[in-house]
């Protein structure tokens, strides 16, 4: 399964888990985990910190993207707008957005050729009900939006606009509140992964002190 929405539910591997497997594979270093192909976390939910005696064991993969990739959507937000005369500043907007919506298309095709490394983590229910209500509501924008800007007569453009523009006010708070893991760089065959809640990091290293994670 290739896990590219940040929100999207990661893969199920087991509903209950009496006992938890050894974690291995991982290191804290700063803000920043270390990991390898494979690890496997402690019963701590990565995007709240918190612990509970009935957790669910997700495996997520995470993959690396350079920053250049960003570089994409703005091409195609600026190539949408060449040409364009006459028209409000929504037709403007709802055009930018599309074209930087194919561009990130593009870039998700370009990011495919990038390794990945998969992760098996422990989630709380409500965290995995709440992003994956957070993914539907940002699917469906994004479906209304790019599928109206494209089939819609040209009066009715509007609806895409709005909804390209609701998209990407959500799309911007949602990943300011609830920010997904992301891989940052990959050296000496270890992937280094962001996007931890500051709590979950802070009980992460607390289990590494423990001497009881192997990174190899």
């Amino acid at each position: 399964m290739l896990e590219e929405n940040p929100y999207a539910t990661p893969q199920t591997l087991s509903n209950e888990f009496p006992d938890a497997p050894r974690p291995f594979g991982w290191e804290v270093i700063g803000k920043v985990v270390r990991v390898k192909q494979s690890s496997q976390f402690p019963m701590i939910d990565p995007f709240t910190g918190r612990s509970a005696d009935s957790m669910t064991l997700f495996k997520k993969m995470v993959r690396y993207r350079p920053r250049w990739l960003w570089l994409f959507p703005i091409i195609g937000g600026v190539c949408f707008l060449q040409n364009q005369s006459n028209h409000n500043t929504v037709f403007y907007v709802s055009n930018f957005l599309l074209g930087m919506l194919l561009g990130w298309l593009f870039s998700r095709i370009v990011g495919l050729f990038f390794p990945n490394c998969t992760l098996r983590l422990f989630f709380e229910k409500q965290t995995m009900r709440r992003r994956n209500a957070i993914s539907k509501i940002l699917s469906l924008l994004l479906l209304v939006g790019f599928f109206g800007g494209l089939a819609l007569p040209q009066r009715m453009n509007w609806i895409a606009g709005y909804s390209l523009i609701a998209w990407l006010f959500a799309h911007l708070i949602c990943s300011s509140i609830y920010r997904g893991l992301r891989c940052s760089r990959k050296s000496d065959g270890l992937f280094e992964i962001r996007g931890f809640h500051p709590k979950a990091l802070a009980e992460l290293a607390r289990e590494c002190q423990k001497e009881t994670v192997q990174i190899s």
